[in-house]
C-alpha cells in the first residue's frame, strides 16, 4: 500500500542530505582539487603544467562518461551507480598514495577520477530529487547542490592542515576514507524510488504546481545562428566553470599567499556559496533570467580579474574580496543555461540542454589545461584568470544577444 508519510519527516528529505553527502564526495575531485592540487607541486615536486593535466585527464574521461550516463544508471540503478561512482574515487585517491612523485600513476588516478566526477556529482541527484518530490523540488534541488559548498567550506582547511601536519598522503587517505564511507553509508539510506518504501513523492502523487495568476509562458526557439552561438557560450563558461575553481590555491599561493589561509579564505567561500544559492533562485523569481544573468555575471567577471589582480598586490583582504565577489558570480557557470535554455529554446529543450551538457564538458577539457601552461611561462596565474574573465565576458555579451534576438521575434 502506498502511503504519504502524513504527520512524519518524510523520508524525501533524507535522500536530499544523501544529495548532499554525495555530492560533496564527488566534490573532492573537482571544487576540492584545488588544496591536493598545490599540495603536490609543493610536496610532490609536479610542475603546474604537470597537475593541470591531472584535471584534462579527469575532464576528459568525464566527458566520454557523460555520454553514457544515461545507459549506466539505466543498467545500475542510481543507488548502485552513485556506490559505484564513490568507490571510483577511493580507487583514485588510492592512486595518487600508491604514485607519491611517479607522475604518471597520478595521471591514471586523475582519470578515474572522472568516473567519479560524472556520475557521482549532480546528474543523479537531480533524478533522485525529481523520484522522490513533486512539492519543493527546487527547493531539494538546492539543499542537494550544497554539497559543492561544503566541500569548499569542510574539507579545504581540514585538508591543507592534513597536508601542514601530517603530510599530503594523510590527507589522500582522509578523502578516500570519506568517499569508502559514503559508498557504505548510502547502499543502506538510498532507495531508488518512494514505492521501494511504499511511500508517495513528497507532495503526492497528483500534486502539481500553483498556476493561479501566471500565464503560461509560449515555447521559444533560436534561430540556426544563436543556436550556434549558445553553445559556443556555453563551451566557453566550461573553460572556466571546473579550472577557475580547481586552481585557487594554485593562484593565491603562486602570488605569495600561506597555504593555510587560503584555505580558510575558501572555507568562507563556500559559504558564500551556500547564500548565493538562494539568492540566486529568488532573484530569478523576483526580477528574471535575463537580469540575474547581467548580474551575476558582472560579478564574475570583475571577481575573476579581481583574482587575476592578486598576483600584484598579495594580501589576505584582497584574496577575500576577489573570493566574495566570486561567490555571486560563479553560479551563473553552473545554474545558468538550463534556466537559458528554457526561456531561449523550450521547444527543443531536452536536445538543447543535452548539447550544452555536452558543450560544458567539453570547454571543461580545454580549460583544465590552460592555467598550468600559462602559469609555467609567465610565472603565475594570473594570466589564466585574465583569460577566463574574458571567456565570461565574451560569453554573457552571446547570451544577452540571444535574448535580444528572442524579444524582436
Amino acid at each position: 500500500m502506498i502511503r504519504e508519510n502524513q504527520g512524519k519527516l518524510h523520508y524525501g528529505w533524507v535522500i536530499a542530505v544523501c544529495c548532499i553527502l554525495f555530492v560533496c564526495g564527488s566534490s573532492l575531485v573537482s571544487t576540492g582539487m584545488s588544496t591536493n592540487l598545490n599540495a603536490m607541486r609543493q610536496h610532490l615536486g609536479f610542475t603546474n603544467t604537470q597537475t593541470s593535466m591531472v584535471l584534462t585527464l579527469r575532464s576528459i574521461v568525464g566527458f566520454i562518461a557523460a555520454v553514457f550516463s544515461a545507459r549506466y544508471y539505466e543498467k545500475l540503478g542510481l543507488r548502485n551507480g552513485i556506490c559505484l561512482a564513490m568507490l571510483s574515487g577511493v580507487l583514485a585517491f588510492l592512486l595518487f598514495i600508491i604514485g607519491g612523485k611517479n607522475i604518471y600513476i597520478v595521471y591514471i588516478g586523475g582519470a578515474v577520477s572522472g568516473v567519479c566526477y560524472t556520475f557521482g556529482m549532480m546528474l543523479p541527484a537531480s533524478m533522485l530529487i525529481k523520484n522522490w518530490f513533486n512539492k519543493s523540488r527546487g527547493f531539494a534541488l538546492a539543499i542537494a547542490s550544497c554539497g559543492t559548498a561544503a566541500v569548499s567550506v569542510i574539507f579545504a582547511p581540514l585538508t591543507q592542515s592534513m597536508v601542514d601536519n601530517h603530510g599530503i598522503m594523510s590527507a589522500f587517505i582522509m578523502e578516500g576514507g570519506y568517499l569508502l564511507l559514503m559508498a557504505v553509508l548510502l547502499f543502506f539510506l538510498i532507495k531508488d524510488r518512494p514505492e521501494m518504501m511504499g511511500l508517495e513523492p513528497y507532495g503526492g502523487k497528483d500534486w502539481v504546481p500553483e498556476t493561479k495568476g501566471r500565464e503560461p509562458k509560449e515555447a521559444t526557439s533560436l534561430t540556426r545562428g544563436w543556436y550556434y552561438a549558445y553553445i559556443f557560450a556555453i563551451v566557453l563558461i566550461g573553460i572556466v566553470a571546473s579550472p577557475a575553481n580547481a586552481n585557487h590555491t594554485n593562484n593565491f599561493v603562486t602570488a605569495g599567499l600561506k597555504p593555510m589561509d587560503v584555505a580558510k579564505a575558501i572555507s568562507l567561500y563556500g559559504i558564500l556559496v551556500t547564500v548565493s544559492k538562494i539568492l540566486f533562485g529568488k532573484a530569478v523569481d523576483r526580477v528574471g533570467t535575463f537580469a540575474t544573468t547581467m548580474i551575476y555575471g558582472l560579478n564574475f567577471v570583475i571577481a575573476l580579474s579581481l583574482e587575476a589582480c592578486v598576483n600584484f598586490n598579495p594580501r589576505n583582504w584582497f584574496m577575500i574580496l576577489s573570493l566574495a565577489i566570486y561567490a555571486f558570480g560563479t553560479l551563473v557557470t553552473s545554474l545558468g543555461y538550463p534556466n537559458w535554455t528554457v526561456d531561449l529554446d523550450s521547444s527543443h529543450y531536452n536536445k538543447t540542454l543535452s548539447r550544452c551538457q555536452t558543450g560544458y564538458q567539453f570547454g571543461a577539457i580545454i580549460g583544465s589545461y590552460v592555467p598550468g601552461v600559462i602559469a609555467d611561462a609567465t610565472g603565475s596565474y594570473a594570466g589564466a584568470y585574465f583569460f577566463f574573465a574574458a571567456c565570461i565576458a565574451i560569453a554573457v555579451i552571446i547570451v544577452a544577444g540571444a535574448y535580444n534576438s528572442q524579444k524582436k521575434k
